[in-house]
């Protein structure tokens, strides 16, 4: 009866264990896949759209005033000032600013009514001690709360308590186009 019962529990031990083992199999990814991903050739045809139009727009326009003044001088589109077109931030940093908004947050919002919101801004940047400073194209985030009053859903509002995320690196535009792999 005696070794029926030490049977019996080992028995049961392991298959207790077996599937503790299979659930932690489960839940060894620690996030949900964010359900706004595009495929990279998506991306590669945004890339390109945005530099065929917006960021070409941009860069004529900026360097119009400068084109105008140099009158009869063959210039190389190397010479021309060009904005920024990509900006990057280290997942440390991104990580510090989520964190930074939940702790100011987390009291007073739900989490399903917190997102970031993404501006697109300009900034003087200045390259060499003798050229003036250029306007460039940068981004910052933003908090923002989703209001809900009385059954009704506002848009999601700026959290105007806290500082914006700024200062990724974008300096001068890369030569690297966005590409795929293969």
């Amino acid at each position: 009866m005696k070794n029926l019962t030490t049977k019996s529990l080992l028995i049961i031990c392991l298959v207790l264990g077996f599937l503790l083992f299979q659930e932690c199999q489960k839940n060894d990814k620690s996030y949900q896949e964010p359900t706004g991903l595009i495929s990279l050739k998506k991306a590669e045809m945004y890339e390109k759209n945005y530099l065929e139009n917006q960021y070409k727009f941009i860069n004529e326009k900026l360097n119009k005033p400068f084109i105008d003044t140099i009158e009869g001088v063959d210039m190389q589109v190397s010479d021309y000032i060009k904005d920024s077109r990509a900006i990057r931030f280290s997942l440390e940093e991104l990580e510090n600013y989520i964190k930074y908004v939940k702790a100011y947050t987390d009291k007073q919002y739900a989490k399903d009514e917190i997102s970031l919101r993404v501006y697109f801004g300009a900034k003087n940047v200045k390259f060499e001690k003798d050229k003036d400073s250029v306007m460039r194209s940068t981004l910052f985030f933003i908090p923002t709360v989703k209001e809900v009053t009385r059954n009704t859903e506002a848009p999601h509002q700026n959290i105007n308590q806290l500082n914006p995320l700024n200062y990724g690196s974008a300096g001068d535009p890369d030569s690297i186009e966005y590409k795929t792999k293969g």
